[in-house]
């Protein structure tokens, strides 16, 4: 996994108003893209996630296991969890889109009771949980189980800081 295409975290084309229709999502992957000539959409339960550039082909599976989190509704897991936010579908979408590449270890993606949406990989010995939490704010876990090293951060903007930590989960 490289994370050299990060760089900035953006969206501006996000707003966090709870009457959203759509999302808009422009990436500028097109490493194995499937172009059609025309936005492609991705459902998140009410709302869409939109592509304006080319979806690549890899990364579908995965756009689309976290897209279902948008069916969860309020109390999913009969303990009161929140139903999940666009925006942190939208983030997400943007994280798997700019850190991964169609060589990389892919992440398990899981819904969080604050309305988020979690990545993982566990690999080779070595922990990375990226937790979307909010509009703009990204938690951050490492763990190397070989050197007892824990790294704990609360990202906002700059994504450089990964890409030491997922280098060393792609093994």
């Amino acid at each position: 996994m490289t994370t050299s295409r990060a760089g900035q975290w953006t969206s501006s084309a996000v707003s966090s108003d709870s009457e959203w229709r759509s999302i808009t999502a422009a990436s500028g992957c097109t490493s194995g893209a499937v172009s059609t000539g025309r936005p492609q959409e991705i459902p998140l339960g009410p709302h869409r996630l939109i592509f304006e550039a080319p979806i690549p082909g890899w990364s579908r599976p995965l756009l689309l296991r976290t897209s279902a989190f948008g069916e969860l509704d309020e109390n999913w897991d009969a303990y009161g969890a929140r139903p999940i936010a666009p925006y942190c579908a939208l983030i997400a979408a943007e994280l798997i889109l700019n850190l991964l590449e169609s060589d990389s270890p892919q992440p398990a993606a899981v819904p969080t009771t604050r309305g988020g949406i979690q990545l993982e990989w566990h690999r080779v010995g070595a922990n990375l949980e990226l937790e979307v939490t909010s509009y703009g704010r990204l938690s951050v876990f490492f763990e190397d189980e070989r050197t007892g090293e824990e790294q704990q951060l609360m990202l906002s903007g700059d994504l450089s800081a990964l890409d030491p930590l997922s280098d060393r989960v792609a093994g």
